[in-house]
């Protein structure tokens, strides 16, 4: 059953949010359009941090998510105005919080961006961003990729747009000038590719990955990691496949 929305609070904006189309299928509208309760995928992007819990209206709807891990599918959440809150490594009290609204028909990844321990500098402080994602299908033998660009950098320096983009001078595919924490969309081939991450308008590359891309597949491309550091935080791409309508 769903959740009437809270009509007492505020709607936050998220000037980072990427907005696209929602998607259709079946269900019970009784103008002949269908409808979907408002479904969300969460997702781990802070490098400082082991594992992260969502609560939404006090309940919790995902723990113990691994830095560049997902929930496994999309999960129905109240229709409205929901508080959402994320957790890391097991605080009591929340890292970040915020008021977000869910419509029907929406397909929604939620993510924990940003670092916990972010100093005095604001702008990589740890926070959750919502990004509205298309589950219908790409045609022909192509792939959808949402690419979030959630990459930190060390103290002092400041987070750069990237460019995201297969090999030489001359790029089959190329995605520009990508903000941080914002996820548009590359349009490419299914099928094997290497993808290179590099700061933009530049050419110093931070790593290049090799994925296979499924013919219809669509994937959100978590970029993240801290630049200058190896290991766990070395910086990387996580590809996670989303499940279509």
């Amino acid at each position: 059953m769903r959740s009437i929305g809270k009509g007492f609070l505020a709607i936050v904006g998220c000037a980072t949010a990427l907005l696209s189309t929602g998607c259709g299928g079946g269900g019970g509208g009784g103008n002949g359009t269908a409808v979907f309760d408002p479904e969300v995928l969460f997702i781990n992007a802070s490098p400082d941090s082991a594992s992260a819990k969502f609560v939404l209206d006090g309940a919790t709807k995902a723990d113990k998510i691994p830095f560049l891990g997902g929930t496994a599918a999309f999960a129905r959440v109240p229709l409205g105005e929901v508080d959402v809150d994320v957790f890391l490594d097991g605080a009591v009290e929340s890292n970040d919080s915020r008021v977000i609204t869910f419509a029907d028909n929406e397909s929604v990844v939620l993510g924990a961006l940003g670092l916990k321990t972010f100093g005095a500098e604001y702008e990589k402080r740890l926070r959750i961003n919502r990004f509205l994602i298309s589950r219908n299908r790409p045609n022909g033998d192509r792939a959808r990729v949402y690419v979030l660009h959630a990459l930190m950098f060390p103290a002092g320096d400041y987070i750069p747009q990237l460019t995201v983009k297969t090999p030489g001078k001359n790029p089959q595919f190329q995605l520009p000038d990508i903000s941080f924490s914002n996820a548009p969309i590359l349009d490419i081939d299914s099928g094997p590719q290497t993808l290179i991450v590099r700061r933009n308008g530049t050419e110093n590359d931070y790593f290049s990955t090799n994925v296979t891309l499924a013919s219809g597949g669509i994937y959100m491309a978590i970029i993240s990691g801290v630049v200058g550091q190896v290991g766990a935080k070395a910086p990387k791409m996580k590809l996670i496949q989303l499940d279509g309508r």
